[in-house]
């Protein structure tokens, strides 16, 4: 699932190229294609971070937690009972849903990389 994954600020969004997900408030999602995932952005020099292990670092400070939040991929999971599961590949964003969403170009680039990867 491709997605925008928001951030606080433009220097959080821009530690890492890309955002993976290992889950959202949902549950598990498939760990197999994470890894390849992570594999292939290795082997292309992408950065990139896991969105849950951001939140719950973050939570470890926080008296009332954040949420791992519920995305489209997570809906799909628990709609279906599992059958239909896989992984979220994120553009880090700043001003989340309002007209001023904002996406560095280097995370646009790298997302197109890492697809086109696939098809070369």
């Amino acid at each position: 699932m491709l997605d925008t994954s928001p951030y606080p600020t433009t220097e959080a969004a821009e530690r890492q190229q890309l955002v993976l997900r290992r889950k959202d408030a949902n549950g598990l999602f498939a760990t197999g294609i994470t890894t390849e995932l992570e594999k292939r952005c290795e082997e292309l020099g992408i950065t990139y971070s896991h969105k849950d292990a951001y939140v719950e670092a973050l939570n470890v400070e926080r008296s009332k937690p954040l949420s791992l939040g519920r995305t489209e991929l997570g809906r799909l999971v628990v709609a279906t009972g599992g059958v239909i599961n896989g992984t979220t590949l994120q553009i880090p964003t700043t001003g989340y849903h309002t007209t001023s969403e904002t996406a560095s170009l280097s995370s646009v680039i790298s997302a197109l990389r890492l697809l086109m990867s696939y098809i070369q």
